[in-house]
């Protein structure tokens, strides 16, 4: 793995994939990404670049391990040049923006479900008016995450909200959001990303509540995932009914291979909704980058964007991630603040929005009902959600043209 600083659940094996490969331990061969040319084939290219394969996808891609010693940019441009290889990406690190930088303001605290009841995000957003016209059902929101409370029960902010989902860490049909004990990422944190999973889920039930929600664990429990494992298991919610799929988590530096699999998703009208990060700065993280997927970043009580916001020519709109209240294991409640906060509220909304008119798609008409019926306030250049207002104006069909208010309308990977 190439690092870049970035009811219960039904039971069986996962579809849309062949295999599924762990992330590298440290020291580990350094790991690409491989998509062939017509005709080629992944034997004949690993016996000419010194690679090993590790895994297949059914997208047609292939993890390769570099086996004889040399540096992975080496081989990486030899690559490059192979006529037989269309595409080469590095198995990057993939990070939960959330998780860090540990001991930040976007660390979580113990809270109340009183306290969830009372919080600020769902007044100022107008949830209630939005419930009125929809609730997100027969939409399934897929949260590409940690996992969720499953055991000993499920977390009761998600009861009865549930579709099976997959885990893809330990590869079985149980994605509970729990800890090794291990410190996998050797930042001298242990475990802590547990909860990050079931907070968000919590936050897509508050914004969706008649949505399902789709667990699928791609995160280990130090909140840390590679390029292949994000991807297969974007691709596995997909492939099992997900409608929008939640990702708050990515990796910074560009990827193809992200980029063409949100386009990929989106030509099967399955939303990708992502974290822009918590840089404070215009460093693009994807997938949220991709021109394909919905990029939010984090807003204050006051509609102004949160200090560790990240920013940018890529990032569409900003919604509540301050001081959140929502689902944490041990049927508990915690307040954690970060752009992977407020982006569930996002996919919450789109969820809503396709549950008022399900015609709705991600071109003309979703992206442009979201980000033209964002408020400005606080930052002029940039709107925080407001799905009351996005429903009318779904509902009512006064859809304004993306193309004068700055709304791109459509994508391309």
């Amino acid at each position: 793995m190439v690092m870049f600083v970035g009811g219960l659940l039904g039971i069986g094996a996962p579809t849309g994939l062949d295999s599924v490969a762990p992330v590298a331990a440290a020291g580990a061969p350094a790991e690409l990404i491989v998509r062939l040319r017509p005709g080629a084939t992944i034997a004949v290219v690993n016996a000419t670049h010194g690679t090993a394969l590790v895994a297949s996808s059914t997208s047609g891609a292939h993890l390769v391990e570099i086996v004889d010693g040399r540096p992975a940019e080496v081989v990486l441009a030899e690559l490059v040049l192979d006529p037989a290889v269309a595409h080469v990406d590095p198995n990057a690190e993939v990070r939960s923006p959330a998780v860090e930088f540990s001991g930040r303001i976007w660390a979580w605290q113990a809270s109340t479900a009183a306290a969830a009841s009372a919080q600020w995000a769902p007044a100022l957003l107008r949830l209630g008016e939005a419930h009125r016209s929809a609730t997100g059902v027969g939409v399934t929101v897929a949260v590409v995450d940690t996992g969720v409370q499953l055991a000993p029960v499920a977390h009761p902010a998600l009861s009865g909200a549930l579709a099976a989902g997959y885990d893809f860490v330990d590869g079985d049909a149980f994605p509970d959001d729990t800890g090794n004990r291990v410190d996998d990422n050797g930042n001298g944190a242990v475990d802590e990303a547990v909860g990050h999973g079931t907070h968000v889920a919590g936050i897509v039930r508050l914004t969706a509540p008649g949505a399902r929600v789709m667990p699928v664990r791609v995160l280990d429990s130090d909140g840390t995932a590679d390029t292949w494992r994000l991807v297969e298991g974007m691709r596995w919610a997909a492939a099992n009914g997900a409608d929008v799929i939640n990702v708050s988590a990515g990796q910074y530096g560009s990827s193809g291979y992200l980029r063409d699999t949100v386009a990929e998703l989106r030509g099967q009208d399955v939303i990708v909704v992502a974290a822009a990060g918590n840089t404070g700065d215009s460093r693009k993280s994807f997938p949220a980058a991709a021109k394909c997927a919905i990029s939010v970043t984090s807003s204050d009580r006051l509609d102004r964007l949160s200090a560790f916001s990240a920013d940018g020519s890529s990032v569409m709109v900003a919604a509540p991630g301050e001081d959140v209240v929502s689902a944490f294991p041990g049927s508990r409640y915690a307040s954690w603040s970060g752009t992977s906060m407020a982006t569930p509220f996002v996919a919450g909304e789109v969820a809503v929005l396709r549950s008022a008119v399900p015609g709705l798609s991600f071109g003309r008409t979703l992206a442009a009902v979201i980000g033209v019926t964002a408020r400005l306030a606080g930052d002029a250049d940039l709107g925080r959600i407001d799905p009351a207002r996005a429903v009318t104006a779904a509902l009512t069909s006064s859809i304004p043209d993306p193309k004068k208010s700055g709304v791109e309308s459509e994508c391309a990977g």
